[in-house]
C-alpha cells in the first residue's frame, strides 16, 4: 500500500514540473488560421498557413519560436498534463473507494451499499466528481498563443 501511494505522489510531483524540449525556429512567417470542420455530428479544428493545411506539431513549432507565443504553449501544455493527471488521481480514488464498498458488502447481510460503507461510497461519489471537473476543464491557452502568435502581423 505505501509503495502505491509513494508512487502516485511521485506520478504527481512529476506532471506538475514544467517540460523542457527543444524546438526548431520557423524560417517563413505568416498568420496561423484556424478553421473548424463539421463532419456529421463530429467537428475538427484545421489550421491553415497561407491557405495550406498545416499539423498541429507544425503549428507548435512555429508558436515556440516567437517568445509571447511560447510562454502561453508551455502554459497550455501544463495546465493539460495537471488535468490529466488530477482526473487519473481521482478516478484512482473512486475506483479504491469503490473496492471498499464492495468488500464490506461481501462481509453478510442486506441492504445498501451505502448503508454498509457510507465513508467508501462518499469517497468514490467525491472521486468521480472529481474526475469530471478536472477532466472537463477547459484550456484557453493554445488559443491565446495563437491570438499572441498573430499579433505581430
Amino acid at each position: 500500500m505505501r509503495i502505491a501511494i509513494i508512487i502516485t505522489l511521485a506520478a504527481f510531483f512529476a506532471a506538475t514540473l514544467p517540460a523542457t524540449a527543444q524546438y526548431n525556429h520557423a524560417n517563413n512567417d505568416s498568420l496561423i488560421k484556424a478553421s473548424v470542420i463539421r463532419r456529421g455530428k463530429y467537428t475538427e479544428v484545421l489550421y491553415t498557413i497561407n491557405g495550406e493545411p498545416v499539423t498541429k506539431s507544425t503549428i507548435e513549432t512555429r508558436l515556440m519560436a516567437y517568445n509571447p507565443s511560447a510562454l502561453e504553449l508551455q502554459q497550455y501544455h501544463t495546465v493539460r498534463r495537471q488535468s490529466l493527471t488530477g482526473g487519473l488521481l481521482c478516478g484512482g480514488l473512486a475506483i479504491l473507494a469503490l473496492g471498499g464498498v464492495i468488500q464490506s458488502n461481501q462481509q453478510g447481510g442486506p441492504g445498501a451499499a451505502f448503508s454498509k460503507a457510507p465513508v467508501y461510497f462518499s469517497l468514490s461519489i467525491a472521486g468521480l466528481i472529481g474526475e469530471a471537473i478536472f477532466l472537463g476543464r477547459k484550456n484557453e491557452h493554445f488559443g491565446k498563443a495563437i491570438e499572441a502568435y498573430n499579433a505581430r502581423f
